[in-house]
């Protein structure tokens, strides 16, 4: 729900609570416990202003916030540390915290003094963003906190998004924007439907002002396997679409056309230079031989997947300019523009053309169209076109074979740049089940009250790809054999692999196959002349059946599929005496089939899944809930064995 107010000038003097704040510090905890019973603080306020005006051609945007918050109970302290971070496109210039405790009818303000700058580095990750932090101290049950900030944004594409949800419950959450000159603001709404919103705005003569607010809002729930924060929260991206100088209109995010022309400013001038000697000459080497242009692509983007290790370097607009080609094959790293930029130029050297991609990942719930901000996207791969094909190469990624984008890029749009004022935004792929699939072939006899066996497991797609990154960091034969055990585990926690055989590792094409023998002990019923034996072994829905009041989206990286196929040979002197019905289940969604059949003195079991989603959404939980729950329930089922 939207509705107007009327505008205060001396909103960001604090205190638009006043009701609350005359209460003492008892009754505000009080006041606030009852209504929201599980927070352990709450945000009364958090207020931000913005003054944007244009002078002399450039755009200068001013930012002042503060936050209030109360903490309820005794676990206050532990909430003491606070974060700001900023970097060369968000420059703090001042910062200020405080707590106030309870005295009497008032507040005592004690001064926070210890204030700490570091830079955001690690391994994998390195850019010019900081963190400025403090500890607010004497931090107590009925006690409030204050932060509060001035900074400089500096580049007018990178307004901040405004998000109307938090962890913690928000009692007042607040915009203001002032706009001097001619200057045209747009404003993007995201999951805002049926909210109690404020907006208001204000136009006077050359002077524009904007109100977004909103009042008491519940704390964001986070559950297991939910789209990102994006995708829930209710939030607001302010965009400066264009101004006017001497006349002229300036466009900055007015449309797609308008982004694209900043992007290709900034890369139109990379790898002008000649190619490196040793790099051609690589390139000669990696194609020889290779007979058609796939092969070419293929034998190249391999050898930069696992020849440059990726680290991500962000400083400034470095963050959206990719270094050069030599530089790159000469220190052997970069981050996702420099392995784009390498990829391109060592394709280029085999005669076939590609072209830089901005695309954002599934993180990012934007197109394009809708959000025409560098917001909209955080990552750089390459597009190839062949014939009818379109490649999605990632240079990130490890392991993928051309044909196959990396995970998280799977159904976004990707904006392709193909020259001056000219790009097209295609669809990246979702990969189909059958190629991200799992086959297990198993013969099985029982031993005394175990299940014992040989088996063929074989994985294709992504969850090969998973597995690579995970043995990719093994050291020595004992974290090899936790992990299969974990990774092959049937029946129950006392399954043990042994006599593990791999066939394809690191493969980029081919199925990665793991032979293996295994015993799952105490795994047979035994009662009088008969056995009791539940051959679903991998009881593959299980943690999907999510609760009945689950509230969010269920997601998962990527549609799969399971093929099972065990055959059971009947003990010696033993038939069959029941054997389970024949199980089917099908939906948009969900496919299941279990079938039973004995042949001769052998029991074969089929189970086939595919999990035919990468999201199944809230209206659709409770359809899919019953669907998972049938499998469930067939999973039960057990085959009785009886004695001759």
């Amino acid at each position: 729900m939207m509705k107007c107010i009327k505008w205060c000038n001396n909103w960001f003097l604090g205190g638009l609570l006043l009701g609350v704040y005359s209460l003492s510090a008892q009754d505000l905890v009080s006041t606030y416990k009852q209504k929201f019973p599980d927070a352990n603080f709450v945000i009364l306020e958090d207020h931000s202003h913005w003054q944007i005006q244009q002078k002399n051609g450039a755009i200068q945007i001013k930012v002042k916030r503060y936050k209030d918050i109360l903490y309820l109970d005794d676990t206050a302290v532990s909430f003491a540390q606070e974060r700001v971070g900023h970097n060369s496109f968000f420059v703090l210039n001042d910062i200020k915290g405080a707590t106030f405790l309870p005295k009497g009818d008032s507040y005592q303000e004690i001064k926070v003094s210890d204030y700490k700058e570091k830079n955001n580095l690690d391994e994998f990750f390195y850019d010019d963003s900081k963190t400025t932090s403090f500890v607010y101290p004497n931090l107590q049950k009925g006690a409030k906190s204050r932060l509060s900030y001035e900074a400089t944004i500096r580049n007018p594409r990178f307004l901040r998004t405004q998000y109307f949800q938090s962890y913690a419950p928000i009692v007042s959450k607040k915009l203001s924007i002032e706009v001097k000159g001619d200057v045209k603001m747009d404003f993007k709404h995201f999951y805002t439907e049926g909210k109690d919103f404020v907006m208001d705005s204000l136009i006077r003569r050359n002077k524009k002002r904007y109100i977004l607010e909103i009042r008491n809002q519940e704390a964001y729930d986070y559950e297991p396997n939910s789209p990102s924060f994006n995708y829930d929260v209710p939030h607001i991206v302010p965009l400066i679409a264009s101004y006017v100088f001497e006349g002229k209109k300036i466009e900055v995010s007015a449309s797609v056309d308008s982004l694209y022309d900043w992007y290709y400013r900034m890369v139109a001038q990379i790898n002008q230079n000649e190619p490196d000697v040793e790099m051609q000459a690589l390139v000669a080497q990696l194609i020889a031989g290779k007979t058609n242009k796939q092969q070419k692509i293929d034998a190249i983007y391999q050898w930069v997947q696992q020849q440059i290790k990726y680290i991500a370097y962000e400083y400034a607009l470095g963050g959206f300019i990719p270094r050069e080609a030599n530089d790159i094959f000469r220190k052997k790293y970069g981050d996702c523009k420099d392995k784009s930029s390498i990829l391109q130029e060592m394709l280029a050297l085999a005669g076939i053309k590609s072209y830089l991609t901005w695309i954002g990942t599934r993180k990012l719930p934007y197109t394009y169209v809708e959000m025409p901000s560098p917001l909209a996207d955080n990552h750089m791969i390459l597009s190839v076109p062949d014939g009818d094909v379109l490649y999605f190469l990632d240079g990130t990624g490890k392991f993928l074979p051309s044909a196959t984008p990396t995970v998280f890029i799977q159904g976004k749009d990707a904006l392709i740049g193909m020259g001056k004022d000219n790009y097209r935004i295609e669809k990246v792929p979702i990969v189909a089940a059958a190629q991200n699939r799992i086959l297990e072939k198993a013969i099985i006899q029982i031993e005394e009250n175990a299940l014992v066996g040989s088996s063929l497991f074989e994985m294709r797609g992504y969850p090969k790809v998973d597995a690579f990154y995970q043995l990719e960091g093994m050291q020595n034969k004992e974290e090899l054999q936790v992990y299969y055990n974990k990774m092959l585990r049937k029946g129950n926690n006392s399954f043990l692999a042994k006599e593990i055989a791999e066939t394809n590792k690191y493969d980029f094409e081919k199925p990665f196959v793991v032979k293996h023998r295994f015993r799952i002990a105490k795994y047979i019923k035994k009662s009088g002349d008969q056995l009791y034996v539940n051959l679903n072994l991998n009881k593959l829905v299980k943690s999907m059946v999510w609760k009945k009041d689950r509230k969010k989206a269920y997601i998962q990286d990527y549609k799969n599929q399971y093929l099972l196929e065990y055959d059971l040979q009947l003990p010696e002197g033993y038939t069959v005496s029941y054997l389970p019905e024949n199980f089917e289940e099908h939906n948009d969604k969900i496919q299941a089939n279990i079938r039973y059949e004995l042949v001769g003195n052998i029991i074969k079991y089929r189970h086939e899944l595919t999990l035919d989603f990468l999201e199944i959404s809230k209206e659709e939980l409770d359809a899919k809930r019953r669907s998972l729950k049938k499998i469930s329930k067939a999973y039960r089922e057990i085959i009785v064995l009886k004695k001759k």
